[in-house]
């Protein structure tokens, strides 16, 4: 393009700005004035964008600097580079404005069409330019109001001012301007005035700081110069000078900044290491959209050494962007933001950073090579320090790169990876800073040219510590080099003392305590003998306290040096090298001893130098050595200590009583001693071993052999087993005179020794002063005094011993010692009590003399003076006791001649239990003394201290089995005995002894048999009861009932008594006896036996014995078993009716009832002819009764309430059909009542036809027809027995006690009473169903017929007592009728009857939607007889053992079958009853826990809502009911633990429970049958059962418990106790069936 000229330069800037909204004046005149005005507002929003953006787009005022400084950058340099000029930028800053000049090319219309728009640029979008946007220049309003810009053709200016109300417009609308002379190198000038001075100082600041690395990057620009002109007087002229090199490869590059002020220069230089790396493959951007890759420039300053400089950089796209933390400069081609403040966060930047990586990497590899930066590049590294998660990421991108590379030098200068070099720690140094150990190889120790902060840096790309295993290694290494640095001597303490600390570290530290054993496994332990061994061989340290230990005994001692150095002490302990302790030593010197072969090769000097050291070193209070060591005696003997006690080492002094005079052969007439050859310590060898006048611990040489070797002075008391020494056998042998005088010349000696052999020298035999050999603790030290009393009983021989010194009395307390030996020196009571011993024997009176003979009377009364003086000694119990067992052990008690049942009785001696102070006359046994001699006088030694008892049972006893042995049988002689132990134990519970004497030496006398027995061979039974294998005994002793079945416990007979003999009479059958004869005998044993009451448990072993003698059908009887067919005549109309026709037991009616309990208990109930025999009733003729069946219709209501009560089959759902079967019903009078009887039997029926019934009753389904007899006494009967008993079987009802109900409804006197009765027996009311009103014929004098139906029991009591009377089994009267006018019969079957046999029942009324049952309230009276029987139960009960029930009686056992039919009314089930019956059953449990007197019990605990029940009665009138939440019955925490140690004690918990004290639960669950009928628990219940179940034998702090209740209502209720009835269930004690709330125990 042709160049312009000036004036087509000012015709374009003219166009440019009409195009951009300028008007002017003349035009603006021409212009109306809203146009105007619509004109403006319209340049204002066009304005609006660039003012905002030139005012907003950049934070700091002076970043138009960089702008331009970028524009320059992209200008073009040819016509500049062609004149030879390098392209410069220069800044001349006045206060008021900037002058900026350029020899770039020059501004083309292109160049300002796009200065004076809005996002236009005449640059490239290729890589290498800076601008972008087209918008940068405008930044230089943020400091200027005008730009005059001066360019080839072109001089033309923007106005703006900031923060004016301009539309903004003036930043790209021109104004020409005149032509300024320009410099010849310049052909582009800027001049930008300010808007003020007061930015200047700030302008000049950030000029003067531009940064040095500014022209480092810039792609074109080689120069920037800038003036400051302050004032006229001073110009500060700054110049950056960059020379650009010629190869871009390169590093090092060198930036020179010249600042010249005042006429002076200053010249600095910065020197940047440069890498660069072409990126390619980069992710497309619509900013670069034809390039794809892009290089990154790093520069990493330093100084002139070379050294890093450390501070932050900047990142620059070609010019600086901000500094974002990185200590070298980064340079890539970035897509920056609008305001060139930061880059973008695109794909194609962050594939930059990545190169950035790349590139650092290159960079530190490249270090690894310089001479310095290989040890200091790590500065370079960023830091945490950088916030900005962009470049964040670029810290880890190097640290992944840098952490695999080989980057580090090692001490030896190999390059290795960070994690593959350790730090050296001072611990693993000398204090040269060297390694303590040499390094292996691979090598592991990080060069010591690091510095430490680097090193520090350095941890964060894996470089970390040297470990203590890594060390050991090493360190191990160099114990087994042939150099070794710890095994050289010449090693310094120091080095040494480091060591030590490293190696004691394991042992220190617990997480290095694994590293324990690697550190024992090295030999580095020094021993004396030039050896290394490991802390595995057991070491010591070389001295004991301050003397070094011998080398001879075998340890293995480590070498001095090596103890001496620092901390070599405490290391060497940690690897388990002891300090020898001297009991070791001790041993070790035992060792050499020990053994023979070693023993043989120490030599004596070398044994006394061990002894020596001993002497030396141990300690005061060791008064031994070890016994192994020997010593040399006079003979060259090497005795160890050991036989010290065997064969002593003895001093050789000469005094009196010493081992030397004292074992000396003796030959003389008095003394003839053979002598006793001992050891004599060798004087020449030891006693000048140690200087006299040596001392330790206050002892001298001799004094130590003496205390601690043991030496001896004095002859050895005892030996090594602690018996009796040899030395002193041999004076008791041979040298006895001078044994008491031995032990008191060296009693301070022996007196400590003495408690050892002190039985030994008591039992020890010594010559006695009348030449006897006497036990010295027997003996006597011969004192005038004890002399003269001897003689006064001239007793021949006495235990004196001798002695070699003559005695006086006064010299008593010198010779008290030997008291300790039991020698005697008082008379006391002891010498007493031994002189009466010996006078027994050696005296006149001895019992041995023959014939025995009375000794004189002086004699005999010093006997009893003897006795006296004993009676008189016994003054403490020690004295009685030592007197009584001498009298029990010695016959020392004098028993003159005497007449005992007229036989001469001879003088003897006898000891104490050989005697009694009384008898009876029988009694040989014993010696009796009360009235013997002087005796009597002597009352208080026999009787208070000898105890010398009266006859005791046992001496009667003793008599009877002498009267055994030597047959000697008196019957009155043997009552009498029996008698007087039956008084014996009268008073007495403990029988046990006395049964096993009689049953081992069967001492029961049978004079029938004329034979002795065991008790366990008899019964007491009269002669004519016999039981095999038994002897009854209580004809001849009826007198001694007691004696034998309390205190003997011989039994009575008993079911299986009787069973076993009915058994064996059962087997005789089979030897031809009579039969008939037999049998009576059979029967008076089944007679027995029921009268006891057996079991079908009882009889069981009977099952297949043929007992039973049957008359069959033709006439004939024969034996059978239970399993057999035949029929049992309960009846005697059954009887005459099928004899000769049936097989019948052979019993009569009375035996029969006799043995009912025993053919019961056999199962054959259901054989009686009451049961098994079907009757059919049948009528012909009858006439209507009017009367019978009003009133029979009357009681309509009364019968249907029973049915509908007791759940009849009879009573449909929605239905009174019944009721009016029974209005409707018709009574007729007939003689024509007949019956047939049937029998089945061998599977055939037996008839019996055309026999009298009483009653009839016949139903059609539409009426009910009654026949009853005309006679008056057969219907009396019919309405008492067989009209009830048919009206129940026709409801078919299955309560027994119905039968009474309906029998007093129908024989009462009027419907009043019938009520009474209803209400009594709590008969629900129907509703619907009413009583009718009274007839007239009702309040009529009765007819006969009505006389039929009134009953003569009138009382409620005497009623209830005929209700229970009817209601049991009654067999001889159990009729079933059949009716019919014309022949009709009906049947019943066996069920009917059989009822009266099932056991007793309660079955729930059954009730239906349309009839309604009601109670009647419960009568006053009853339940109070009730609650006062349970209350008399309770406080006769004990609480129950564990899995056991308590029975008690009740009040009701006062009235028998009268209180069960008061009370027969809480049998019947509804649910007030089963309320009240359910409280009676908690007050039995409350009054029964009440009379335990548990702490803290009252009524508070009773927390059942039903407790109110009882008010009834007048000691619980003032009980308040409980209206709280009911959690169980009784509540009781036993706050004390009274009550849990009642369950200990009655076995429901273990001892674990001793001490606990928990809240107990307890539910009381009560039925009025047995513990067996079911009962039941609600959910809630359950749930509390199951939430509270104990674990094991764990105590709890809560324990639920079950009291069941039975039988209330009979004369003895039961009580069983289930602890935790969870347990229960799941152990099957209690079983839940039907739904798990119905419980029955198992």
């Amino acid at each position: 393009m042709a160049s312009l000229s000036r004036e087509e330069g000012r015709q374009f800037i003219r166009k440019i700005g009409v195009d951009n909204g300028w008007i002017s004046d003349e035009d603006r005149q021409k212009t109306p004035e809203n146009v105007l005005q619509s004109m403006e507002i319209l340049l204002r929003k066009l304005g609006s964008s660039t003012k905002a953006l030139a005012t907003n787009l950049y934070s700091k005022d002076t970043r138009f600097l960089y702008e331009l400084i970028q524009n320059a950058d992209d200008n073009q340099y040819d016509r500049a580079r062609a004149a030879g000029e390098s392209p410069f930028l220069s800044f001349q800053i006045f206060p008021d404005k900037i002058i900026i000049d350029s020899n770039e090319n020059g501004f083309t219309e292109r160049n300002v069409k796009a200065i004076c728009s809005m996002g236009e640029s005449t640059k490239s979008n290729t890589g290498g330019y800076i601008g972008e946007k087209g918008i940068g220049f405008k930044s230089v309003f943020k400091v200027a109001k005008k730009v005059h810009v001066q360019s080839g053709p072109f001089s033309f200016s923007f106005k703006h001012t900031r923060d004016s109300d301009e539309n903004g417009l003036g930043m790209v609308t021109p104004f020409n301007e005149e032509y300024d002379d320009l410099p010849p190198s310049v052909r582009t000038r800027m001049s930008l005035t300010f808007h003020g001075i007061s930015c200047f100082e700030q302008i000049v600041e950030d000029f003067l700081n531009l940064p040095d690395t500014l022209l480092l990057f810039l792609v074109r620009l080689e120069r920037i110069h800038v003036k400051v002109h302050r004032s006229e007087e001073v110009t500060e002229d700054t110049e950056i000078c960059y020379p650009r090199q010629q190869s871009v490869g390169e590093s090092l590059q060198t930036l020179t900044k010249v600042c010249k002020q005042n006429g002076k220069e200053l010249r600095t230089h910065n020197k940047y290491h440069v890498v660069q790396k072409a990126i390619v493959n980069l992710p497309p951007d619509a900013a670069r959209a034809s390039m794809n890759h892009a290089t990154v420039v790093l520069a990493f300053p330093i100084n002139d050494s070379d050294t890093p400089i450390v501070q932050p950089q900047h990142v620059f796209a070609f010019l600086p962007v901000r500094k974002v933390g990185f200590n070298f400069l980064i340079q890539s081609d970035f897509i920056t933001q609008a305001n060139r403040e930061d880059i973008f966060h695109s794909p194609r930047n962050q594939a930059l950073v990545s190169g950035v990586a790349d590139a650092f990497h290159d960079a530190v590899i490249r270090f690894c090579r310089h001479p310095s930066l290989q040890y200091s590049w790590m500065r370079y590294l960023p830091t945490d320090t950088i916030l900005d998660d962009f470049w964040d990421k670029l810290r880890e991108q190097i640290y992944s790169r840098l952490r695999t590379t080989a980057i580090l030098r090692s001490r030896l200068g190999t390059l290795r990876g960070p994690g593959q070099l350790r730090i050296l720690s001072a611990e693993y140094c000398d204090d040269d800073g060297e390694p303590l150990v040499a390094d292996l190889t691979p090598e592991l120790y990080l060069s010591d040219k690091y510095r430490k902060g680097d090193v520090n840096t350095l941890r964060l790309l894996g470089l970390a510590d040297l470990r203590l295993p890594e060390f050991l290694e090493r360190f191990g290494a160099d114990l087994e080099r042939q150099e070794s640095r710890f095994k050289n001597p010449s090693t310094d303490d120091a080095w040494y003392a480091k060591i030590s600390n490293v190696l004691c570290r394991p042992f220190e530290r617990r997480q290095l305590s694994s590293l324990k054993n690697t550190v024992r496994d090295l030999p580095l332990i020094p021993l004396q003998d030039k050896t290394w061994v490991s802390s595995h061989a057991r070491t010591y340290f070389p001295t004991t306290g301050s003397s070094p230990i011998p080398k001879d005994i075998g340890l293995k001692l480590v070498q001095p040096e090596l103890v001496q150095r620092p901390g070599w002490k405490h290391l060497l302990s940690q690897l388990g090298v002891d300090f020898c302790e001297l009991s070791q030593v001790i041993s070790l010197i035992r060792l050499k001893y020990k053994s023979p072969l070693e023993s043989k090769a120490v030599t004596p000097s070398e044994s006394v130098s061990h002894l020596v050291y001993l002497f030396w070193n141990l300690q005061e209070h060791e008064d031994h050595i070890d016994d192994c060591i020997w010593i040399m005696d006079d003979k060259r003997r090497r005795i160890r200590r050991s036989s010290f006690r065997q064969m002593p080492i003895y001093f050789r002094d000469l005094d009196d009583y010493k081992p030397f005079p004292l074992f000396w052969k003796i030959q003389t007439k008095d003394e003839n001693a053979p002598g006793l050859e001992v050891s004599f310590i060798n004087d020449f060898l030891y006693l000048g071993a140690v200087k006299d006048e040596a001392r330790n611990h206050g002892r001298s040489w001799t004094e130590w052999l003496e205390d601690v070797v043991g030496i001896k002075r004095a002859p050895v008391l005892a030996d090594g087993e602690g018996k009796l020494s040899r030395e002193f056998k041999y004076i008791i042998s041979h040298r006895s005179q001078k044994l008491l005088s031995t032990l008191k010349a060296h009693w301070g000696l022996y007196e400590a020794q003495l408690q050892m052999i002190k039985a030994a020298l008591i039992s020890s035999y010594v010559t006695s002063d009348t030449g006897m050999r006497v036990q010295l603790g027997n003996s006597y030290l011969p004192l005038p005094e004890l002399k003269e009393a001897v003689a006064s009983l001239k007793i021949s021989k006495f235990p004196f011993v001798k002695i070699d010194q003559s005695l006086k009395d006064e010299e008593r307390d010198e010779w008290a010692f030997v008291s300790g030996l039991k020698v005697g020196i008082h008379l006391d009571l002891r010498f007493r009590l031994d002189a009466l011993a010996h006078a027994a024997i050696f005296s006149p009176a001895r019992a041995s003399a023959f014939p025995p003979r009375e000794p004189c009377p002086d004699v005999i009364d010093n006997l009893f003076e003897f006795y006296g003086a004993i009676q008189f000694s016994c003054s403490t119990e020690e004295e009685k006791e030592l007197v009584r067992k001498y009298f029990d052990k010695k016959s020392v008690i004098y028993v003159p001649f005497r007449l005992h049942n007229g036989v001469c009785a001879e003088a003897s001696w006898r000891k104490s239990n050989e005697c009694v102070w009384d008898a009876p006359s029988w009694l040989t046994t014993k010696s009796p003394l009360r009235g013997v001699g002087r005796y009597d006088e002597l009352r208080t030694l026999f009787k208070r201290v000898l105890k010398v008892p009266d006859t005791h049972w046992e001496d009667v006893v003793d008599e009877l089995n002498l009267r055994k042995s030597k047959m000697i049988v008196d019957p009155i002689t043997l009552e009498s005995i029996y008698h007087r132990l039956m008084r014996d134990f009268e008073q007495d519970s403990g029988f046990d002894q006395i049964r096993e004497y009689f049953e081992r030496f069967n001492l029961i006398y049978v004079p029938s048999k004329k034979t002795w027995c065991a008790p366990s061979s008899c019964l007491w039974a009269e002669d004519t009861i016999q039981i095999p294998r038994k002897e009854s005994i209580a004809t001849p002793y009826a007198s001694l009932e007691g004696f034998f079945t309390k205190i003997l416990g011989i039994r009575t007979p008993d079911v299986g008594m009787h069973v076993q003999a009915l058994l064996e009479q059962a087997r005789e059958l089979a030897q031809g006896v009579d039969p008939v004869t037999h049998s009576e005998k059979l029967k008076e044993r089944m007679t027995i036996i029921s009268s006891m009451k057996p079991t079908e448990t009882d009889l069981a072993p009977l099952r297949k014995s043929r007992i039973f003698l049957v008359k069959l059908s033709g006439g004939t009887i024969n034996w059978a078993d239970r399993d057999s067919d035949f029929a049992i005549a309960d009846k005697p109309e059954y009887q005459l009716a099928f004899q000769g026709k049936a097989a019948l037991l052979d019993f009569t009616l009375a035996e029969i009832r006799a043995c009912m309990l025993f053919l019961m208990a056999s199962g054959l109930e259901r054989r009686y002819m009451s049961l098994a025999v079907d009757e059919q009733t049948e009528v012909e003729g009858g006439n209507s009764e009017p009367k019978l069946t009003d009133k029979f219709r009357s009681r309509a209501y009364a019968f249907f309430r029973c049915a509908v009560h007791y759940s009849s089959p009879k009573v449909t759902h929605r239905s009174r059909s019944l009721y009016d079967l029974f209005v409707a019903a018709e009574v007729y009078e007939s003689d024509g009542i007949s019956k047939t009887m049937t029998l089945f039997q061998y599977d055939k029926f037996i008839k019996i036809g055309g026999k009298k019934s009483n009653f009839h009753l016949d139903d059609n389904g539409d009426q009910l027809r009654l026949y009853v007899p005309k006679n008056r006494t057969d219907r009396d009967l019919c309405f008492l027995r067989q009209l009830p008993k048919r009206l129940v079987a026709f409801l078919s009802i299955t309560e027994p006690k119905a039968e009474s109900i309906i029998q007093s409804i129908l024989n009462c006197s009027g419907l009043p009473i019938v009520d009474e009765i209803l209400n009594d027996e709590g008969i629900v009311e129907v509703e619907g169903i009413d009583r009718p009103a009274e007839s007239d014929i009702e309040s009529e004098q009765l007819s006969e017929n009505e006389a039929a139906l009134t009953s003569p029991h009138r009382s409620r009591l005497s009623s209830a007592i005929s209700e229970t009377a009817h209601s049991e089994v009654s067999g001889d009267e159990d009729e079933v009728q059949t009716t019919s006018t014309s022949l009709r019969s009906t049947r019943i079957g066996h069920a009917a009857r059989q009822r009266s046999y099932v056991p007793f029942a309660s079955p729930t009324p059954a009730s239906s939607p349309e009839i309604e049952l009601q109670e009647p309230d419960q009568q006053g009276e009853r339940y109070r007889a009730l609650l006062n029987h349970v209350i008399v139960a309770a406080s006769r009960a004990t609480f129950p053992i564990c899995r056991t029930a308590t029975i008690a009686i009740g009040d009701g056992a006062r009235f028998g079958t009268a209180f069960l039919a008061l009370v027969n009314n809480f049998t019947v089930r509804s649910q007030i009853r089963d309320i009240k019956v359910g409280a009676a059953g908690e007050l039995f449990v409350f009054e029964l826990l009440k009379q335990l007197k548990l702490p803290q019990f009252s009524a508070e605990m009773w927390k059942s809502t039903i407790r109110k029940e009882v008010k009834v009665h007048e000691n619980y009138s003032d009980l308040e009911p409980w209206h709280g939440v009911e959690t169980a019955d009784i509540v009781y925490p036993d706050g004390e633990g009274d009550f849990t140690r009642l369950l200990i004690e009655r076995g429901y918990f273990g001892p674990a429970w001793a001490n606990a004290k928990p809240t107990y639960y307890i539910e009381v669950k009560t039925t009025t049958g047995e513990c067996a009928d079911e009962f039941y628990m609600s959910g809630a219940q359950y749930n509390r059962m199951q939430g509270m179940r104990l674990e094991s034998d764990r105590p709890a702090a809560n324990v639920y418990m079950l009291f069941r209740v039975f039988n209330l209502t009979r004369e003895s209720i039961g009580l069983r106790l289930h602890l935790d009835p969870e347990t229960c269930r799941r152990e099957g004690e209690l079983s839940f069936h039907a739904d798990k709330y119905a419980v029955r125990q198992t």
